[in-house]
């Protein structure tokens, strides 16, 4: 490349702001090759947008811009990546826009007959124990507490489940609901209240965040699959947090900040991997407790609901779940086959998410 009339071709996306590519493109920075002569081209410019019709095959499809007008608003760090082709500062990537935050805080839910928890267990001495209820798409409540040990979580997880189906037992004329699922974070100090959970034959689902995407190529991990699953549910009138119980408004604050600052960055890969728990610390001096509790009540690993399932823990100290039988999810907890089927495969057996950019074909 020393010849006077030596060229270069950069041809890229602009998915990853921290890169020579946008250094190369945006105006406002030096790029170490020297000054480039920049050709945006849009989404709106593909042959199939511009003819109205599908004429060259393989490419977005006409009517892919608009269905991302719908689903993403163009606002949205999506939409602007990835059809007005605009790089977007790190800060600006937040997993849940303001618009939908909006949607799920005016939004009271549908209830069911199932009542699911998510429990995210303290780490450190500044961090907290939350848990979050909900029914279908009704959040019901959330619990927050403060330096206790791990066997003390677990008996008020226990207590917690028993003042839910208390509450809800159906003699009020309202109609009976059973917590069905206890999802908890499994890696650290959660690994212990899985465990004994499992031990007391309580409906417990161990969540590892760290742990394969059900959508590899999409996503970098359980963690990320998960918070879009939980942007997904709350664009679409899944997730409805207008009438949960809180015990004061500071923890309702807590949750609301939470669910603000979630960000994301999109690999050279072109996986989705969120902020890691250290960068979002450092904004909030704390960690995002509430938000953890929040996406394990409402979603599920791995991309999808599994079927009710009964978790045990044998003498030998086995775990193994099989699925629940209808006695028991009328709330006999003695009634039932023994367990046949191994953590590892009834995880393995959950349905894949419906990806959050569905569509034909990818923008490249």
């Amino acid at each position: 490349m020393t010849g006077g009339n030596a060229k270069w071709l950069a041809i890229g996306n602009t998915a990853i702001p921290d890169s020579e590519f946008a250094n190369i493109c945006i105006p406002e920075r030096k790029s170490r090759y020297g000054e480039w002569f920049v050709i945006p081209i849009t989404a709106h410019e593909s042959p199939n947008v511009l003819a109205g019709e599908d004429v060259i095959p393989g490419i977005i499809h006409h009517g892919w811009v608009d269905e991302k007008i719908k689903q993403w608003g163009e606002n949205d760090p999506f939409f602007q990546i990835f059809v007005e082709a605009k790089f977007v500062e790190s800060e600006q990537m937040v997993v849940i826009p303001q618009r939908i935050q909006d949607s799920a805080w005016s939004f009271g839910g549908d209830e069911s007959n199932e009542i699911e928890i998510g429990l995210d267990v303290a780490r450190r001495g500044t961090d907290s124990t939350v848990w979050i209820a909900r029914t279908g798409s009704r959040g019901l409540l959330c619990r927050r507490v403060s330096g206790q040990d791990t066997m003390t979580i677990v008996g008020q997880t226990r207590e917690l489940r028993r003042e839910l189906e208390k509450r809800f037992d159906g003699k009020d004329g309202r109609p009976k609901k059973t917590v069905v699922l206890i999802k908890v974070d499994d890696i650290g100090v959660g690994g212990g209240v899985v465990d004994r959970l499992a031990e007391l034959d309580e409906p417990v689902l161990p969540v590892n965040n760290a742990e394969a995407a059900a959508d590899p190529e999409r996503f970098a991990n359980v963690r990320a699959e998960m918070a879009f699953a939980m942007r997904e549910d709350m664009h679409g009138g899944l997730c409805g947090l207008q009438d949960m119980e809180f015990e004061t408004q500071q923890d309702a604050d807590d949750l609301e900040v939470d669910i603000r600052v979630q960000k994301y960055k999109i690999l050279s890969s072109g996986r989705i991997l969120l902020w890691d728990k250290d960068q979002i610390r450092k904004e909030l001096d704390r960690s995002p407790d509430f938000w953890d509790a929040l996406v394990m009540a409402f979603e599920y690993p791995q991309g999808g609901a599994p079927s009710m399932s009964v978790i045990t823990m044998t003498a030998d100290g086995k775990v193994s779940t099989r699925p629940a039988t209808e006695e028991e999810l009328a709330g006999d907890p003695d009634a039932g086959p023994d367990a046949d089927e191994t953590l590892e495969e009834a995880v393995g057996s959950h349905g894949a998410l419906d990806s959050f950019m569905a569509g034909d074909d990818d923008v490249d």
